[in-house]
């Protein structure tokens, strides 16, 4: 009902709903509205209009268009060039203000790779070990198995468990994998060993896979995040932007 009336008072008195926060200018929070796709800022009174340039374009695409076959947003992060946060990647002398805008943007894009990054740690949390209520009567034969004599010989484990989850390293590291996949096998082992015996020992995991997840990680990462350089750069005033002449630069 909530979402009904947000929808009516959008469309008949253009009241437009944020989605997550974009941008914080140093003055006004800027946001993308989750109906018409317009970029709005909040006013003083927490109220949101049409406004802004310092968000992404969306390429005209209204927000169902730029949704998946399964109703989620499409994999990927956007980013605004900043190379005024760095003094490696600047190509003139960096005005305060350039600075303190190209450094909220790096804080920015941070934060969105982190939220990226998480959200697809809660989908593994929730997916974990689903393999054992998947192939329940499988895993139960082996488990009463290995009840009885004292060994799990080969059958669910081997055949379904390892091969079909990702997070037991020792038995089965897959070549691609992430530092999400470790992180699992950390969370499965303290839960797994608090809960069951009420203790946990730390247990060691090979050099090679470490530095293997990292790398995957940060490649991971890169693959998503698109980089928009048809924008003004680091959020400039266009007076900031102008030759000598008084032309937009």
């Amino acid at each position: 009902m909530i979402r009904w009336l947000e929808k009516f008072f959008h469309d008949k008195l253009g009241w437009h709903v944020p989605g997550k926060p974009g941008y914080f200018d140093g003055c006004s929070i800027h946001a993308r509205c989750i109906y018409c796709g317009k970029e709005i800022m909040m006013d003083g009174q927490g109220n949101w209009f049409v406004g802004g340039s310092l968000l992404p374009r969306v390429e005209g695409r209204t927000a169902a268009a730029r949704r998946d076959a399964d109703g989620r947003l499409k994999d990927e992060i956007i980013v605004r060039p900043s190379p005024s946060a760095d003094t490696r990647s600047a190509d003139h002398i960096i005005t305060e203000e350039e600075l303190s805008t190209s450094t909220k943007m790096h804080i920015e894009d941070v934060r969105r790779g982190m939220d990226w990054i998480a959200q697809r740690i809660q989908k593994i949390g929730a997916r974990h070990d689903w393999t054992k209520v998947e192939f329940f009567q499988d895993f139960y034969r082996q488990f009463r198995k290995a009840q009885e004599t004292g060994e799990w010989g080969v059958g669910w484990y081997d055949e379904i468990h390892i091969v079909k989850e990702r997070h037991h390293l020792e038995d089965r590291c897959p070549d691609d994998v992430t530092l999400l996949d470790v992180l699992e096998r950390i969370v499965d082992g303290v839960m797994a060993g608090m809960a069951r015996s009420g203790m946990y020992e730390p247990r060691p995991l090979d050099r090679e896979i470490l530095e293997r997840a990292y790398m995957n990680t940060q490649m991971m990462l890169a693959k998503v995040v698109r980089v928009l350089d048809d924008l003004p750069k680091d959020g400039r005033t266009a007076a900031a932007r102008q030759d000598a002449d008084g032309r937009m630069a």
